[in-house]
Parts: C-alpha cells; structure tokens; sequence
C-alpha cells in the first residue's frame, strides 16, 4: 500500500508554497521565525485532487481517499 497526499498551500507574503513539496517543515519554521508576515494556509484547489486520483487511476484498481 502506498499513501499519496494533496498537499496544503501555504503563503508567506506573496509566495505560494506547497506544503512538504516546496516547504520543508524545516524551512516552514525559519521563514516563521525570521519573518513579521504570518502564514496563510488553504485547501488545495478541486484540479489538484483530480491529478492526483488521475493519476493512481492509472496504477490502481481501488483508491481510499481520506480528507480533513
């Protein structure tokens, strides 16, 4: 069994990050300690889910999908 996530967007300012792709959580906490903007966080977009189930679509007979 394999786990894929659709990952979270996280913004610090006017830069987008995808949450565990382009964000460690690493650098998550360094931009937090060493900026005064706050982070935003939002859902992933409906297109980025449908990738992703196109996706193992192509590699699986069955997806188990659990979301927050």
């Amino acid at each position: 069994m394999r786990i894929t996530l659709v990952p979270l967007s996280v913004r610090f300012g006017a830069i987008t990050y995808r949450d565990g792709v382009d964000l460690t959580s690493g650098q998550f906490y360094d931009k937090l300690k060493n900026t005064k903007v706050l982070p935003v966080t939002s859902t992933p977009v409906p297109q980025n889910f449908a990738d992703v189930y196109d996706k193992l679509a192509e590699e699986a007979n069955e997806i188990l999908i659990s979301t927050i």
